[in-house]
């Protein structure tokens, strides 16, 4: 359930309505109208391209037949935390990469089954590289908060190090405005700038939706300019 009221404006000017000594800001004409001194918002926002993060396990030094190599993943469900466990014992003869190749191999299998958080999991030479199927949150990246991957091994002489690539979060595209609650017929432009409209602690009326709900944020997209009008109106 969604916090926050998503509101598009495709190019109505900025303006000001004044009701019994009180100023309004319209937001999108008449439509959508804020009190002027109700809200706060920090800056424009530009649009940003999404980038997945991704967890990479680098498989070194030398392996011999017996040693376990263990990967686990905390990845976020729809109502708690899933955790993957991946074990490898390596036969003989085996390389970094015929470990990286049975990783990859597993955790594909189980994208295929249902594991929608992760979108790839591909070796190449003995470097696992796991990516995250979203760009709007981070899911395992270095800045995750519920998705962690971990390696483990017990051999003497191999290695198993993970590092990260952080999500780059998607912002002001078709696709955000979808995700957020917009219909698609009030997308008409191909990328939008926002600006989060935070409700002030001391605001006598919260915002309210169509349907009654009060929440204390507004996503507001629009142009650079009307954006920028926006803020200097608040």
């Amino acid at each position: 359930m969604r916090d926050f009221i998503s509101v598009v404006n495709a190019g109505t000017a900025i303006s000001t309505t004044t009701i019994g000594g009180v100023v309004y800001v319209n937001a999108n004409g008449t439509k959508f109208q804020i009190k002027q001194g109700q809200s706060t918002a920090p800056a424009v926002q530009a649009t940003v391209p999404g980038v997945a993060g991704t967890a990479i396990v680098t498989f070194g030094g030398t392996y011999v037949a017996g040693d376990q190599v263990k990967i686990t993943m905390s990845l976020p469900g729809s109502t708690q935390r899933v955790i993957k466990n991946y074990s490898y014992t390596v036969p003989t003869g085996g390389t970094v990469t015929s470990i990286a190749a049975y990783f990859a191999s597993a955790i594909t299998t189980d994208i295929a089954a249902g594991t929608d958080a992760l979108a790839t999991a591909a070796n190449v030479a003995g470097v696992l590289t796991i990516t995250q199927s979203s760009v709007m949150k981070e899911v395992i990246g270095e800045s995750a908060v519920n998705g962690v991957v971990t390696a483990y091994t017990d051999s003497a002489a191999g290695t198993a190090v993970v590092t990260d690539t952080a999500t780059t979060i998607e912002q002001g595209t078709p696709a955000v405005l979808l995700a957020n609650g917009v219909d698609a017929a009030d997308i008409t432009l191909a990328t939008y700038s926002t600006v989060n409209l935070v409700a002030g602690v001391d605001a006598a009326i919260p915002f309210i939706d169509s349907d009654g709900k009060t929440v204390k944020e507004i996503k507001f997209y629009s142009t650079p300019t009307i954006c920028t009008a926006l803020l200097a109106a608040l």
